[in-house]
């Protein structure tokens, strides 16, 4: 029982030959169940993505306002308070300034773009 070496073909260079434009690629079939479990998994991903990515928005601007107004609160009382020297009081009105210029630029910014 002699056994003959199996000849191989390279089918992306049958390609080739064919058509330089030609792809051919192999896929192994899905059965429906395995179709509708991966649907569920995809689903199911996308659903976790939107949750974390909408946590993650929250978290984000939560931080951000607490900060902005936790800065705003100490440039008012540096600002209204008389035991604060000249010098704070100049720190806390460009702080101020800052914010209310970032702030405005960015809202009326945003609203150019709608």
């Amino acid at each position: 029982m002699g056994s003959e070496p199996h000849s191989s073909i390279e089918i992306p260079k049958l390609a080739a030959q064919i058509s330089p434009e030609l792809d051919i690629t192999i896929e192994p079939r899905e059965t429906p169940e395995e179709r509708a479990s991966r649907l569920r998994r995809e689903k199911a991903q996308a659903e976790h993505e939107r949750r974390k990515d909408f946590i993650l928005f929250v978290v984000t601007t939560t931080v951000t306002v607490l900060v902005a107004v936790a800065v705003v609160g100490f440039s008012l009382y540096f600002l209204a308070s008389p035991q604060v020297d000249a010098e704070a009081k100049q720190w806390a009105s460009t702080v101020l300034s800052s914010l209310i210029t970032g702030a405005a630029g960015y809202l009326y910014g945003k609203s150019k773009k709608d």
